[in-house]
């Protein structure tokens, strides 16, 4: 019989969200949804932000959970549409499992050859996030990993001519 002993193994641990960026040009919007682990992100709001137990998801969650979320998410993300700053509207939010997703919108994108994303979102809690960007225009999709020593880019969609 064979068998096998992991203990010399170090754990692992990874702290990544995802966020996907679409220009809806019918509407003229941008529809945004970030992916985060539901304990990472509630570990930042009350470190970082000082925000009170959120118990997210929870039949307990705090009454003003979406506001706190919204807010850090303000602090953390900052998007310009063709040098443009970017108003984000929060929509709402999703748990599930051990993941959840906060959907914001930004309205009035009337065409997007450019965005700029800055990005400090989970970084003071844990020094090693990366936060994955998708940003989809009429179809094509560019992606971006920002992390605390590289937090900002800019991604071109601007046709050639």
């Amino acid at each position: 019989m064979l068998t096998f002993s992991f203990a010399h193994i170090p754990t692992h641990e990874y702290y990544v969200s995802n966020c996907h960026i679409e220009h809806n040009d019918e509407e003229k919007t941008l529809e945004i949804a970030f992916n985060i682990f539901t304990d990472d992100f509630e570990k930042a709001l009350e470190q970082e932000a000082k925000f009170p137990k959120l118990f997210l998801g929870q039949t307990k969650e705090h009454e003003a959970a979406d506001e706190y979320i919204f807010k850090y998410i303000q602090q953390h993300i900052h998007l310009k549409v063709n040098e443009k700053n970017v108003q984000l509207d929060y929509v709402g939010k999703e748990i599930a499992l051990d993941g959840m997703w906060c959907y914001l919108t930004a309205y009035n994108i009337e065409k997007m050859d450019s965005i700029s994303i800055a990005s400090t979102f989970l970084y003071d809690t844990f020094p090693t996030q990366t936060n994955i960007f998708h940003c989809t225009v009429k179809g094509k999709e560019k992606n971006v990993w920002l992390r605390k020593e590289k937090s900002e880019a800019i991604l071109l969609f601007e046709e050639k001519k």
